[in-house]
């Protein structure tokens, strides 16, 4: 019987993972909506990656090695005849995690994707039990050759900036990620005009001009209800935080 795999986003899904699920785990620790992608081979990938994980987080380039870098190439090695269950949701940080996830799994590999309760907005499985964990398994969905092929596609129209190439693959609709095309927009829109803010910027000075209180503890989980679509932590949000309101103490 071929070898069965979980991968999920992140460790807080790996806390509140069902332990009736026991075959392997692999943990996706990146955060590959932000920073640079470039790279020729794999080693220059995961150089770049390193150098902005420690330039922007704080984590030494070694410790990235050591906990990011040693999931994926778990992934890479994983055998020809293995089913993956991609524990994946629909946000933009998420979704960028599942495309880049998918382009190091084999053609061979029989995959399937976990997602959390549709509705339940852009909760996650953050809020799910592990029973209910346990029920979306059950309800994964396999991945058909044209599903994995358009996903593959727009990770590449993602990491090469391919713009106009990514809209027209997100206007296809996905039975897998039915909000794909509305993520993809909100990824367009992260980038300003010579006359608007990013998206996210103008949602989060929207909010704080309305607060009274405009600490980042009130704003940010304002920010989470109106721009879930993102998927960001408290770390991104900060950083635009402070760059709009530099005076105020976070």
């Amino acid at each position: 019987m071929p070898a069965i795999y979980h991968i999920l986003n992140g460790d807080a899904l790996h806390v509140t993972f069902p332990p009736t699920l026991a075959e392997p785990r692999i943990i996706a620790r990146e955060c590959l909506i932000e920073g640079s992608l470039a790279g020729e081979t794999m080693t220059d990938f995961w150089e770049t990656r390193a150098a902005f994980i420690e330039a922007y987080f704080g984590e030494n380039q070694a410790s990235y090695h050591s906990k990011v870098v040693t999931e994926f190439q778990k992934i890479i090695e994983l055998p020809k005849e293995a089913t993956i269950n991609l524990w994946f949701e629909d946000d933009l940080f998420c979704l960028v995690n599942c495309w880049f996830c998918l382009s190091l799994l084999k053609p061979s590999h029989t995959v399937y994707l976990v997602k959390p309760d549709p509705e339940q907005a852009w909760l996650g499985f953050g809020h799910m039990s592990p029973q209910a964990l346990e029920k979306a398994y059950k309800k994964r969905i396999a991945l058909t050759p044209t599903e994995r092929a358009q996903l593959l596609s727009c990770w590449q129209a993602y990491r090469t900036n391919d713009f106009p190439q990514l809209k027209k693959l997100a206007a296809n609709p996905n039975r897998c990620f039915p909000k794909l095309k509305a993520v993809c927009q909100a990824h367009l829109d992260r980038f300003p005009t010579a006359d608007n803010l990013s998206r996210p910027l103008q949602i989060l000075q929207d909010i704080i001009t309305e607060q009274t209180d405009k600490s980042f503890r009130t704003v940010f989980p304002i920010f989470l209800k109106q721009a879930g679509i993102y998927g960001f932590g408290d770390l991104q949000v900060k950083k635009m935080y402070q760059q709009l309101r530099p005076e105020i103490e976070a």
